[in-house]
Formats: structure tokens, C-alpha cells, sequence
């Protein structure tokens, strides 16, 4: 007797890889995919991000919208009589969940559907008094991008540059305006230096070293790309990550920061990345909004949208920001970006809410403390 299961494939691969790993393993996985799917490599992501033998798993093509095609492709699989066959309605198309169940129905089979971003599963058949049950597995940042066959790039994905104290004092010195703009300015000119860039140091200038003592650096004679990139921008980034991080009381597994990654050929960089119930959240940090620049902020906004459409449905953007020129006089999002960020799906925690403790506590409620099946 063998345990096997069958899985319709469609753009959303997520919940294949969460039914997969819920259930003990199979003797045997059969997917169910057409043309398209396996133009897109759908069946490759699964079982690499389930880590599934090749030898054990089988992609079988019909034709989506055809059902006497689909059922004859069906009936060309081999099966016997005492094997124990589940099957996952939950991709494919309504003509392929139509004909697989009825397929499937009169061999007995046992079949399930995963509602699209409920940490649940349903019994569909046969018929019996206990048809919802609880998803327990929880999927990481990796096999979750692995899912989507995004490649990851660097291998490190939870390294800070400096301790979380030292890049909370900085955060603090940052909104109590403790930090030297002219300097600042110059030490982001560096990330300009090709020496930098090509791996190799420069000496420090003797004016830059108390601006540098201030932010908890001392005896330091040389700028590195990796100090330069922390005093631009990469201490809010490492903030962000700690913060959310401590909140959401995140394994490593599940939080990565400064992601790498390529997809279709086309690089991008992840800020913050983390799973939550199976969810995915990316978070864009910038400082500054160059003093409000309307352009960059919508460049910024765009981006982050953008971003979204490679890793599934249940996507959660978010800008964080230490810029205060966002919100009006009544303290609220000024009208034109609030909806800007409505149509792209993107939420703000901006300046505003990050100093305020209570604010920041309540976003943070609202992502951790989401009621989720």
C-alpha cells in the first residue's frame, strides 16, 4: 500500500507547500499542471522548497479548461487498489478542481481545500462531523521564497553590523536631532569611493572621528564599505529588524534582513523580510524621504508595490520611515498619500509613530496579534 498525494498546481504555490508539509511524508506526490505551470516551473519550486525526491514525485499536463482530457490523463495514472490517496483541491482551475474530484471521489480518495490565508484545512470528502482542521506548520522565510523560485543570494541573512544597544543609541541620537547633518553628508559621499566598493579601506579624517566616537565608535582609522553603508541608512534597517524581531518574538528562520535576491533573472534587494502564520511581511526602510520629495516617495512606494506581485497573495507591505513630512496638521497622513498607499496596499509607520511607544505598540498589535486559523 502506498500513501499518495495528488496536488493541483496554479500560480500560488504556498498552499501546495503547506498542505505538503503538514502531512506526514508520501510514498508518492503526483501534480496536477498544464502547460503554463510548467513553463513557469511551478512543479520545480514546490518540491525544492519541500524537499522532496525527484524519483518520488511526478508532474502530469492536462489541458485546464478541457474535462475529457483531464479525465483521460487521470485515468492513465497507475494506481493500486489499497493505496491511500489524498488529494489537495486548492490550486488549479475550476474545471480542473471539478473533474479531479470527481475523479477521486469514486476511488475513495480523501479530499482536502486550503482556504487562501486561514491556517486551516477543510475536509471535503468523505463527509464527516469534524471538517475543519488547524494548519500547525509554519513556513520559513527561505522555503518561502524558495517557493516562489527566488534564489537568494547571500548566505548570511540574520547578520547586524553593530550591537542592537549601539544602533538603538544611534535611532534615539537620530530623533533628538543629535546627529551632525554636515557631517553626515560627507560620510555618505563615501559610498561613492570606488576603493570602498572594490573591498579596500581609506583612512578616517581626524574631523570625522568625534562624530563618530558620538555614535559609539571608537579608535577607528579606517572607513569600510560596511561602516559607511551602517552610518547611511543600515543602523534603521538593523533597528527595524531588532524591533520587530524582539516583538514578534521571531526565530532566526522566520526574520532575515539585507536579503539578496534574483528572480527571472531581474536583483532585488529586501530590506526586512518576515514570516508571520504563514504570512509574508517585507518592509522597506528609509531614514529619509529626502525631506519630503514627493517623486522619491512614490518611487519608493511603487517599488515596494511592485515587489509584491513576485511572492504570492498574502503579501503585507510596509514603509517604515524617520521622515516627518507625511502627515498634516491633525497628525494623519496627508490626504494624497494616504490614498496613494490604499491603492498600492502599502502601510506606513513613519516618524510619528516610531517615537511614540503607545503608537508603535498598537502597529505592532496589529500585525502579531491578528486573529489567524
Amino acid at each position: 500500500m502506498a500513501k499518495i498525494l495528488v496536488s493541483l498546481l496554479s500560480a500560488q504555490t504556498i498552499p501546495n507547500v503547506l498542505f505538503i508539509n503538514e502531512l506526514p511524508k508520501m510514498d508518492k506526490y503526483i501534480f496536477i499542471s498544464t502547460e503554463e505551470m510548467k513553463k513557469n516551473n511551478k512543479f520545480n519550486m514546490i518540491i525544492n522548497a519541500c524537499k522532496i525526491q525527484q524519483d518520488i514525485a511526478v508532474e502530469k499536463i492536462v489541458e485546464e479548461d478541457n474535462l475529457d482530457n483531464i479525465s483521460k490523463i487521470l485515468s492513465q495514472i497507475t494506481f493500486q487498489d489499497d493505496d491511500e490517496i489524498i488529494l489537495n483541491l486548492t490550486g488549479g482551475t475550476k474545471i480542473m478542481s471539478i473533474s479531479t474530484y470527481n475523479f477521486f471521489k469514486k476511488m475513495e480518495a480523501t479530499i482536502y481545500y486550503l482556504p487562501i490565508g486561514k491556517n486551516e484545512y477543510l475536509k471535503i470528502f468523505p463527509s464527516s462531523k469534524k471538517k475543519h482542521y488547524s494548519l500547525n506548520y509554519r513556513i520559513n522565510v527561505i522555503d518561502y521564497l524558495t517557493a516562489y523560485g527566488i534564489e537568494i543570494k547571500n548566505k548570511n541573512t540574520n547578520k547586524l553590523f553593530a550591537p542592537k544597544e549601539q544602533t538603538e543609541n544611534i535611532f534615539k541620537k537620530y530623533l533628538n536631532n543629535e546627529i551632525d547633518p554636515h557631517t553626515f553628508s560627507e560620510i555618505k559621499q563615501l559610498r561613492n569611493n570606488n576603493r570602498l566598493k572594490n573591498g579596500k579601506t581609506i583612512s578616517v579624517e581626524e574631523s570625522h572621528k568625534p562624530y563618530l566616537k558620538n555614535l559609539g565608535f571608537k579608535n577607528i582609522v579606517c572607513w569600510t564599505k560596511d561602516l559607511v553603508d551602517y552610518l547611511t541608512g543600515g543602523w534603521f534597517e538593523e533597528y527595524t529588524y531588532t524591533l520587530i524581531k524582539d516583538y514578534g518574538k521571531l526565530d532566526n528562520n522566520y526574520i532575515a534582513i539585507n536579503l539578496n535576491i534574483t528572480k527571472n533573472g531581474a536583483q532585488n534587494e529586501l530590506d526586512v523580510v518576515f514570516i508571520y502564520e504563514n504570512a509574508i511581511y517585507i518592509i522597506e526602510c528609509k531614514t529619509s524621504l529626502k525631506e519630503g520629495n514627493e517623486d522619491f516617495l512614490n518611487e519608493t512606494l511603487y517599488k515596494i508595490s511592485a515587489l509584491q506581485k513576485g511572492f504570492g497573495l498574502a503579501v503585507n507591505s510596509y514603509l517604515f520611515t524617520l521622515d516627518n513630512k507625511l502627515r498634516d496638521d491633525n497628525g494623519c497622513l496627508k490626504d494624497h498619500i494616504q490614498k496613494r498607499v490604499n491603492l498600492l496596499g502599502v502601510k506606513i509607520i513613519d516618524r510619528t509613530i516610531l517615537k511614540d511607544g503607545s503608537k508603535l505598540n498598537k502597529e505592532l498589535d496589529n500585525i502579531f496579534n491578528r486573529t489567524k486559523k
